[in-house]
């Protein structure tokens, strides 16, 4: 409104002439100063989703410690009840939506960005590509240590050389020797430098012919894998094989992204939210019905990103986040946990690794042990996050913080 009257009153000045410049320039400025501001106001729905995301992520390494997942699955389920494998079953499929929905809020965020001139893209990989590499270096560096010191077996037979050598690669993305979400890193990384292409590739062309590559990524790494599985568990020799691998086009994760992009514009809108609700819930339990049955074989396997069933449902709790907090008012502790998320992804993972590897904790039941290594690792994570961010480069550079 007000931006209107300083319109009109500049058009009548012009027109005799008196002040025109100075009331325009003075229009701009309040223009700017409203675009500035909407972009630092914060978006409710998608901060709910990172909370939702991180907490994920950090339960997926809690759960896996507190149930000993790197055995078998099998002998798990043997150890304790069917209600323990079924709760077990619930928490890690819980654990695995969050790397979908930090996706997906990937794909809302920078699919969004104006990318038309050189200067926007030097921007983006100077403010954006360049901080998640600089922060990410600096946690391979204390992920890499960590490990060494503390599983130092190779460094004491084989001497400093083979360990600096291990620690250049690691810094480099060769053979990379660190904390295990930091597999994630490599994978982003490789997206952000690739995202303002596709960016302005949406612009361009007609959004709906994106589909048919992103089918042909569904098929390959979601649909025709899990088809493989069944009929390995019932014994039919011979897999099937899809001619149009993604070396060949681009990585699943990647869908993801252009998924979450379509949905920030509303492409489930039709939906009423009742059905969004429903299908999210009903693809969440045949997710955990699966997982159940996995853990009932002798060579049962956990599930993966690439589960259809778990992809699609991802796509729909990420919709349901967005229509129930859409027009929700902002809530500081959320907002400053959704900050703190990339920094709560680095540091939780050592405080989880240091407490499951004490023999103190060896005596709690598993699904109370996960309950304690979650809350000491997110709540740990906050709390260190919380007193470093006073340092404003620890705050920035360290954790990530914007």
């Amino acid at each position: 409104m007000l931006i209107d009257v300083f319109a009109d009153i500049a058009y009548r000045q012009r027109r005799k002439d008196i002040t025109y410049d100075i009331i325009l320039r003075f229009t701009n400025q309040i223009l700017f100063c409203k675009e500035k501001y909407m972009e630092k106001r914060r978006i409710t729905w998608l901060d709910v989703a990172r909370v939702i995301a991180i907490i994920s992520i950090s339960s997926n390494h809690a759960v896996n410690r507190a149930f000993r997942d790197e055995g078998s699955v099998y002998e798990q389920f043997q150890q304790h009840s069917a209600a323990v494998a079924l709760i077990h079953s619930v928490i890690f499929i819980f654990s695995r939506i969050g790397v979908p929905i930090f996706l997906m809020i990937t794909g809302v965020l920078i699919l969004n960005k104006p990318f038309e001139k050189p200067e926007d893209v030097k921007k983006f990989y100077k403010h954006n590509l360049l901080s998640i590499f600089v922060t990410s270096e600096i946690w391979f560096f204390l992920g890499f240590w960590y490990r060494t010191l503390f599983h130092a077996n190779d460094f004491l037979e084989r001497g400093i050389g083979y360990t600096l050598r291990r620690f250049l690669g690691t810094m480099l993305f060769f053979n990379q020797e660190t904390m295990g979400n930091m597999w994630y890193i490599p994978m982003i990384l490789c997206f952000y430098l690739l995202l303002p292409f596709i960016a302005v590739a949406f612009r361009k062309i007609d959004p709906r012919w994106f589909w048919i590559p992103i089918g042909l990524e569904v098929a390959e790494t979601m649909i025709v894998p899990n088809i493989n599985r069944i009929l390995q568990i019932n014994g039919v020799k011979g897999q099937l094989e899809f001619g149009l691998g993604s070396m060949n086009l681009f990585s699943k994760y990647l869908t993801f992204i252009i998924v979450g992009y379509y949905l920030g514009k509303g492409l489930l809108e039709k939906l009423p939210l009742i059905a969004v609700d429903i299908t999210a819930l009903v693809s969440f339990a045949v997710c955990v019905a699966y997982q159940y049955w996995e853990y009932t074989l002798p060579e049962g396997e956990k599930v993966a990103y690439s589960f259809f069933p778990l992809a699609f449902g991802s796509v729909f709790i990420f919709e349901s986040v967005r229509r129930h907090f859409m027009n929700s008012k902002e809530r500081k502790p959320v907002t400053w946990i959704s900050r703190a998320s990339f920094g709560i992804f680095f540091l939780h993972i050592f405080i989880t690794a240091a407490m499951s590897g004490l023999s103190f904790f060896n005596r709690f039941h598993p699904i109370l042990l996960f309950f304690m290594l979650e809350a000491a690792s997110v709540g740990g994570s906050i709390i260190i996050i919380y007193i470093g961010s006073k340092i404003p480069f620890v705050k920035k550079v360290v954790f990530g913080m914007k």
